[in-house]
């Protein structure tokens, strides 16, 4: 069903209009060319650009008193982590997660001494015995 509009935008041929949900008034609907319709203005920034924008931004600070710059965010994160070390629970709670999460994977390797090699070894002849190693699964 297609609406027909008249010259002043309003729906032509409904002369009982009911106003309710979703239904207002004509007179108090927003009319063409109305600024308060028409949300935020193209090519300004929204709110992820602005906190991006302010957390890279370079800003001055004193570390061990010699004067740095910095981006914002490092300094925060450089924050927390010295309130950490001072024992502040909170910032150890927020500080040990953001280590866990981005730590090189380097360092979480382990690499095998002798002990461990002769396990792997022993784990070996085991499932050799048992006829399991090798075994894929699926038919």
């Amino acid at each position: 069903m297609t609406a027909v509009y008249d010259k002043n935008g309003d729906p032509a041929g409904e002369p009982n209009y009911e106003v309710g949900y979703g239904r207002p008034p004509r007179t108090t609907r927003f009319k063409k060319g109305n600024k308060s319709g028409k949300g935020r203005p193209k090519g300004s920034p929204n709110l992820k650009t602005m906190v991006n924008r302010i957390a890279n931004e370079k800003v001055r600070a004193k570390i061990q008193g010699k004067p740095v710059k910095m981006k914002r965010k490092e300094l925060m994160l450089l924050h927390v982590a010295t309130l950490a070390c001072q024992g502040d629970l909170k910032a150890v709670d927020r500080f040990l997660p953001l280590v866990e999460r981005f730590e090189d994977a380097q360092e979480a390797v382990v690499i095998p001494t002798e002990d461990t090699r002769e396990d792997l070894a022993a784990i070996e002849e085991y499932l050799r015995y048992h006829g399991r190693l090798g075994e894929t699964d699926g038919a």
